[in-house]
């Protein structure tokens, strides 16, 4: 088994970078396309990470963002996360993830904007 391990570690500095590379553009396209769609909804506030795959957003009107995130399951087929999952000061937050292809993205914020109402 270690020697397979050797193998992929090879692998992957030899190969890695192109990997790498897409991933992370993929990210910067998923994070203009959340956080944009976001802001635009005039009721949500995006916090627009540096790096990663994730937001943590807030809703005006919505005081619970697990019954938020339940909701959007149900009824838009959404998941998010509720940010208390993440440690107290996510509390008043959700967090979705944007690593996911831009027509998937592109779909799933025309949903969350109709259920915004927007």
């Amino acid at each position: 088994m270690p020697q397979f391990f050797q193998r992929a570690g090879v692998v992957a500095l030899d190969e890695g970078e192109e990997f790498l590379t897409e991933q992370v553009a993929r990210a910067g396209r998923g994070r203009e396309i959340v956080c944009g769609a976001l802001e635009r909804s005039n009721r949500a506030r995006c916090a627009w990470p540096e790096g990663g795959f994730y937001a943590f957003f807030t809703v005006d009107g919505i005081k619970d963002p697990a019954t938020m995130a339940y909701q959007l399951v149900e009824q838009a087929n959404i998941g998010v996360a509720p940010g208390l999952a993440f440690g107290r000061d996510g509390a008043a937050f959700a967090r979705i993830c944007f690593q996911r292809g831009a027509g998937q993205l592109d779909e799933a914020m025309g949903r969350l904007l109709a259920w915004l109402g927007n």
